[in-house]
């Protein structure tokens, strides 16, 4: 898609505006909204999730919504600034792979170094998970049950515990839904900018120096080439030579070439060489 961007933004079909929009239109719209949307209704009373208070449902579905659309406006951004499709499957996947890791799925929060806590407040799939298990264990009116593989006399095989005691053994952190909720949202206003920025900087500027350094110059290089146009070889080769009076008095440029030959055979019989 970026290649054929910068084809027919080159050749003035449309603009980065144009472009932009069609984008969220026609691709966010049916592909990132609609999909999770009625994913959402239809799973959710079928799997049996929090049915507390009435907005459940409408918060759960809206954290699927906006998770889906900060991947993919990420993921916009990504290809705006790769200058190869290799380049941006490298580090589409690397971003992936860093804000699952930082997302709560693999390690709890409280068990993340300070020194990489940065990188779980940078997660977006951290502030979508957060928001989607605060949404099911808060203010549930069941009692979940903990089994435990333990071997004690004094406890029980199963231990009655509330959905507050069970965010907080995993490092969540109740009444969040509409904190996270407005931290996806905000991390995908800021992805989509960004891919606005780098597409309206192609061509030029330090979002291309980067991007070089990122990629290759394949596209730029083929870019500017189309750009000077099938004149600017010729005026960049070796300067033309003066002309010199003929025998008839008139000026005789030499020729190079196999039209060099031609003119030299045939230039010396007067208008009827020229004429023909």
């Amino acid at each position: 898609d970026r290649l054929l961007f910068l084809r027919e933004r080159a050749n003035g079909v449309y603009g980065v505006n144009a472009y932009f929009a069609s984008m969220l239109l026609f691709d966010l719209l049916p592909m990132r909204v609609l999909p999770p949307f009625f994913f959402g209704l239809m799973t959710y009373q079928m799997v049996g999730l929090n049915e507390g208070t009435e907005y459940c449902l409408a918060w759960f579905v809206a954290t699927l919504i906006a998770t889906n659309v900060c991947a993919s406006c990420m993921c916009m951004a990504v290809g705006a600034a790769a200058r190869s499709v290799a380049a941006a499957n490298v580090i589409a996947s690397l971003c992936f792979l860093a804000a699952i890791l930082f997302g709560g799925f693999l390690l709890n929060k409280d068990q993340i170094p300070a020194y990489a806590s940065w990188v779980n407040n940078l997660s977006f799939i951290n502030y979508g998970y957060e928001a989607l298990v605060s949404n099911e264990f808060a203010d549930n009116p069941r009692t979940f049950t903990l089994t435990s593989g333990w071997n004690s006399s004094t406890l029980p095989n199963e231990v009655p515990v509330p959905g507050e005691k069970v965010l907080s053994t995993f490092g969540f952190r109740a009444g969040r839904v509409a904190r996270d909720l407005c931290l996806v949202c905000a991390q995908a206003a800021g992805f989509a900018a960004l891919s606005y920025a780098l597409l309206t900087s192609t061509g030029g500027g330090p979002w291309t120096a980067l991007a070089d350094y990122v990629g290759n110059r394949k596209v730029r290089q083929r870019l500017e080439s189309r750009r000077r146009g099938p004149g600017t070889n010729a005026a960049s080769a070796d300067p033309p030579e003066e002309a010199s009076p003929g025998e008839d008095g008139s000026p005789v440029t030499p020729a190079r070439g196999v039209a060099g030959i031609f003119s030299f055979s045939f230039g010396g019989g007067g208008g009827g060489g020229g004429g023909g």
